[in-house]
């Protein structure tokens, strides 16, 4: 029995060093971090090390939208992985200008209208849902339209 009671207080004495290394986060980067707790347990020093690799740039959206004349479309939502920067972009082909918004959490955060391609971006946050509308209010035709949102970390 106590055997049974000496390892259950190294589990609870160990969980407050596992609790920290999970909520370790250096704000992003392409370089990875040792994290290293010393923490007593049964008076014996015990050190849990962690290796933590921050985000690398990633392509969270990819796909061409069939935009009608007159219409609007928008991408999936995607959701950034850590602070950083979001960066949008829309191309097609036939001429014309569309309208083109980067929406966080469904406010807009920065638009424009002009002709193809069109890239935007923007500072985001951890766990905030981006979206591309696509408006075309201002150009005959439908149109396919090729989006895709990228993420680049904080460096």
């Amino acid at each position: 029995m106590k055997l049974k009671s000496v390892g259950l207080l190294s589990v609870l004495c160990l969980l407050p060093v596992l609790l920290f290394i999970v909520a370790c986060d250096d704000g992003g980067g392409s370089n990875p971090q040792v994290v290293a707790v010393t923490n007593v347990v049964n008076g014996e020093p015990v050190v849990v090390t962690n290796t933590i690799t921050p985000p690398e740039p990633q392509n969270l959206y990819n796909s061409t939208l069939s935009l009608p004349a007159a219409g609007m479309v928008q991408t999936d939502a995607v959701t950034a992985p850590d602070d950083g920067t979001i960066v949008a972009a829309a191309d097609w082909s036939g001429g014309g200008a569309l309208h083109v918004r980067l929406l966080r959490n469904g406010v807009a955060q920065t638009g424009t209208i002009d002709e193809s391609p069109i890239t935007m971006s923007a500072k985001t946050d951890d766990g905030i849902n981006w979206v591309v509308r696509l408006d075309n209010d201002s150009s005959p035709g439908a149109k396919n339209v090729h989006v895709t949102i990228g993420y680049l970390p904080e460096e």
